[in-house]
């Protein structure tokens, strides 16, 4: 009975061990030294954990993208330009971030900056994150209704409001077209393909015929379509539609 005692005892420690959830930083510190130590799946589960412990933070993206590159496996490509991904939305003036994006995206036949589009222009056009834009568009907002309203109500000081309001409603209207073209212009739902050859049918099921496939690491938008777990996308690169298995899309 001792020893069946002790035995529980221990396996219950062992269970409590195993089971134990480290901090964000205790997971961050940790996934560093595996990859220091080239442990790249070690280092990519623990650098996942810390993205899901803090999904705002553009290190824990970064870094899990980096172990997924260096991992290798089937799907590792398209996991990881989708951490990129996640990572650059967060923090786009961030040139390590922008770079590694880019390399990687490079291996799965795509250009971060499109082609005919000047790199300078497309920095410039990229330099606020949406959140970003959308704190400057409401900042901006609020201002320009307090400062219309002191305008209505304290006539001796429209001339010292003039050029303040004048500088908020303009910043307001530079905001709201830049979050609006910049929404437009981007992925709709995007979504990342992490099978190697996916294949895209012209209809929701394997009874459709393929109309083409699609490489692991492209960018894709979901069309809104979803029926038994096939989704509807687009591929803005070559201009085309159709369907492909949910399984083979990681949402960004």
């Amino acid at each position: 009975m001792i020893r069946l005692a002790c035995l529980i005892l221990a396996a219950t420690a062992a269970t409590a061990q195993e089971t134990r959830r480290v901090t964000p930083e205790e997971a961050f510190h940790e996934a560093a030294v595996h990859y220091e130590a080239s442990r790249f799946s070690e280092a990519a589960e623990l650098y996942g954990q810390t993205a899901e412990f803090v999904p705002d933070s553009a290190s824990a993206h970064y870094n899990l993208g980096n172990a997924l590159l260096r991992r290798g496996t089937p799907g590792s490509l398209g996991l990881a330009i989708a951490s990129y991904s996640r990572a650059f939305q967060l923090s786009p003036r961030d040139p390590d971030i922008r770079h590694n994006l880019s390399f990687a995206l490079k291996r799965a036949g795509e250009e971060l900056i499109p082609a005919g589009t000047p790199p300078v222009f497309w920095k410039a056009y990229r330099l606020l994150s949406i959140t970003e834009l959308k704190a400057l568009f409401f900042l901006s907002l609020w201002g320009a209704l307090l400062l219309a309203t002191l305008w209505t109500v304290r006539v001796e000081w429209r001339e010292r409001l003039r050029s303040p309001l004048t500088i908020s409603l303009t910043l307001w209207l530079a905001a709201a077209g830049w979050w609006g073209s910049r929404t437009a212009t981007g992925l709709r739902n995007p979504a990342v393909v992490v099978l190697a050859g996916a294949e895209v049918r012209s209809g929701p099921g394997t009874a459709f015929p393929v109309g083409f496939k699609v490489p692991e690491g492209r960018r894709v938008s979901r069309l809104g379509g979803n029926k038994n777990q096939w989704v509807e996308i687009g591929v803005p690169k070559e201009g085309l539609k159709g369907w492909i298995e949910s399984d083979a899309l990681e949402p960004i």
